[in-house]
């Protein structure tokens, strides 16, 4: 995702996003090992658009191939974790 907030990596599940004194948590559930991650916004080649003041952040998930992964992600505004976060199975897990 790409955003203007300013991204802290809060653990491997966890990136806040902070802009203007505004807060939006982002939190990945899974089973498998999840990462936190950031990355340049910052054109690469001469003839791309500049991003400037923006920030791409996400997550990278390993996910063995013939393999299925249920995988939660919330966008959680005010920045806290409140910790009951009820869990919606759209898929049977075993």
């Amino acid at each position: 995702m790409i955003t203007y907030g300013l991204p802290e990596i809060i653990d491997d599940n966890t990136i806040l996003l902070t802009q203007n004194g505004k807060k939006l948590l982002l939190v990945m559930e899974s089973n498998a090992k999840v990462k936190s991650r950031t990355w340049t916004t910052l054109p690469t080649k001469g003839y791309y658009q500049s991003n400037i003041g923006t920030s791409f952040v996400g997550f990278e998930i390993i996910i063995p191939s013939n393999s299925a992964q249920l995988i939660n992600t919330y966008l959680i505004p005010g920045g806290e974790k409140i910790g009951y976060f009820k869990q919606i199975s759209l898929f049977e897990t075993e």
